[in-house]
């Protein structure tokens, strides 16, 4: 089938006027122009378009635009990319040569001599005078007889006295209390005083005595506490220990009573950590309210060290229960190799001060079937 194209004198017009703009001006055209920018004329009510150089002379037909066309325009360059992955750092250059040394300053004067001093020994060795000698001073007092203080507070004088075997000793001899009347007092006024003590004075040497009460001693020493620990007439007796818990235990006959903790404090032997040498634990039952340390009744088995609770060694154990019926247990220890035992209750027993051990204060067996 054939194509017809209508063709009218005023399109063959349009097209030959755009023929030779294009081909007049192409020669001379820069496209695109100054920052990638191309610029195109767009035929109206067709669409067809052409491309200008609007830096070309406005004679020149490429430069713009006619009455029948659309100025259109666009860039070439496309949007920002992402910034790319960062090269690798060039090599250090090589370091630079050494600068060459300085010039040596020059040399100072050299200082002179400094005179010659007095010399303050002679040929003989004895001082020289009276350049390194001052002048003889004053005789001083003597010193037996001067004032001085005695610990009390009051005033006295030195005293000089010559012992048989030649020595020499000085004392500050004061008044008693302080005041007049002779003799001499030392002892300082008021007298300290210390716990569970008697303090005491010799005034003619100031020595001060402290003499524990009955019943108590300075254990650790150091007076400054006083006498801290109560003697009794067991001296193997354990300051303090007790049945730790449980305090009662329900278990069937033949079984296990589970693990049982006492604990022991002894000045002296259980502050360190770790099992104390010397110390053994026990653990044992017997009738229900007897007392342990009089009684045959009661069957003990050794316990072992468990952990460092403060001051104190804490020991576990346990025994296999007896028949069916209801008994007493709780913990005893020994710090002689067994031959004296310290027996302990709940609240606590041994030989520091308000302990005291009761039969009645012990824990509790129920056997069971």
């Amino acid at each position: 089938m054939g194509v017809h194209v209508r063709i009218t004198r005023k399109r063959v017009a349009v097209l030959v006027v755009l023929a030779a703009l294009v081909s007049a001006a192409v020669a001379y055209a820069t496209i695109p122009g100054t920052g990638g920018v191309y610029s195109v004329c767009m035929l109206k009510s067709v669409g067809t378009v052409r491309l200008i150089d609007p830096s070309l002379p406005a004679s020149n037909l490429m430069s713009h635009c006619t009455s029948l066309e659309t100025l259109m325009t666009w860039n070439e360059r496309g949007q920002k990319g992402d910034q790319g992955i960062q090269g690798i750092a060039g090599k250090d250059g090589a370091p630079g040569k050494d600068g060459k040394d300085g010039t040596n300053g020059t040399n100072g004067t050299v200082g002179k001599d400094g005179e010659n001093g007095t010399s303050c020994v002679n040929a003989d060795g004895t001082l020289a005078a009276p350049a390194c000698r001052g002048p003889e001073g004053p005789a001083g007092p003597g010193l037996v007889g001067s004032p001085c203080s005695v610990p009390s507070g009051g005033s006295g004088v030195v005293e000089m006295s010559v012992a048989a075997n030649g020595a020499i000793s000085l004392t500050c001899s004061g008044s008693i209390g302080g005041g007049g009347g002779g003799g001499t007092d030392l002892c300082p006024n008021p007298l300290p005083t210390y716990e569970n003590a008697v303090t005491a004075c010799d005034s003619t040497t100031g020595v001060v005595s402290v003499t524990c009460l009955a019943g108590f001693e300075d254990a650790n020493g150091d007076l400054s506490d006083g006498c801290e620990t109560n003697v009794t007439p067991n001296p193997n007796e354990a300051d303090y220990c007790n049945l730790q818990f449980p305090t009662s235990v329900t278990v069937g006959s033949g079984q296990s009573t589970g693990t049982i903790y006492g604990r022991i404090f002894e000045l002296g032997v259980t502050e360190a950590s770790g099992s104390s040498p010397g110390v053994q634990a026990q653990l044992g039952y017997g009738p229900l309210g007897s007392d342990p340390r009089t009684s045959g009744g009661w069957t003990w088995t050794a316990a072992t060290y468990n952990v460092q609770v403060g001051n104190n060694d804490e020991y576990m154990g346990s025994f296999v229960a007896p028949s069916v019926g209801a008994y007493s247990y709780t913990y005893r220890f020994s710090l002689d190799g067994g031959a004296h035992y310290t027996t302990c209750d709940i609240d606590g027993a041994g030989s520091n001060v308000g302990l005291t051990f009761s039969a009645s204060n012990l824990g509790t067996l129920n056997v069971t079937p």
